[in-house]
């Protein structure tokens, strides 16, 4: 019985501590808007992990849309992208840096987080696209 609850301990910790190290976004680097819009990374896909309503109401121009909680699911759809900048962002951060971790586990080796994300978009009156009436 003992030996049962210490690997069953054991196992607690390893996942604590796997949980820690894929929440780590420190291979994620950190993108400016200014940076993105006077020198954005050349052929970056950029990916808005919002819902589809958020992303039909408004985007980043060029931006292509998997919510954050489909992307493990749908990640044959970005293949092409596995060696290109992939710029992630959502609506205040949080889903981004899910996001962001799934790309990773993935093997994406160039994911960047589009600083401030939506809300600083809107906020700095940069434009946007919709989508809506395309669906």
């Amino acid at each position: 019985m003992n030996f049962a609850c210490s690997l069953v301990g054991l196992l607690a910790l390893l996942a604590v501590a796997g949980g820690c190290a894929e929440a780590d976004s420190s291979e994620v680097q950190q993108l400016t808007q200014q940076e993105f819009l006077t020198n954005p990374p050349e052929g970056a896909l950029i990916l808005d992990v919002r819902t589809q309503a958020e992303f039909d109401a408004g985007h980043v121009p060029g931006a292509m849309n998997i919510s954050h909680d489909e992307l493990a699911t749908r990640l044959d759809e970005l293949d092409s992208a596995k060696d290109r900048a992939v710029v992630v962002y959502c609506r205040s951060g949080k889903r981004a840096g899910l996001a962001s971790s799934v790309l990773l586990e993935a093997g994406y080796v160039n994911v960047l987080h589009l600083e401030g994300d939506m809300n600083a978009w809107n906020a700095s009156g940069l434009p946007t696209e919709t989508s809506g009436a395309e669906h």
